[in-house]
């Protein structure tokens, strides 16, 4: 499956367990994790960009997180 239905694979299951859990995706990966830039996925997101391939919906990044600073910054969200 393409990047975003993975996203929206997770989105259904989650809603199937309860319907007021939310998801968020991490701006570029985890880049965005770093930089504490992320977005809610909603209903509307998700069947926007449903059965369509890419990484459009969040992004898609190369950072690796490597250092205890990169991982503490994470852990501060």
């Amino acid at each position: 499956p393409g990047g975003h239905n993975v996203i929206c694979g997770l989105f259904d299951g989650i809603k199937k367990i309860h319907r007021d859990s939310r998801l968020y995706g991490f701006l570029m990966g985890p880049g965005g994790l770093v930089d504490h830039k992320y977005k809610e996925i909603t209903a509307d997101l998700v069947n926007e960009y449903r059965n369509t391939g890419g990484f459009d919906m969040i992004g898609s990044g190369r950072t690796k997180l490597e250092t205890k600073d990169q991982f503490d910054k994470g852990l501060e969200i």
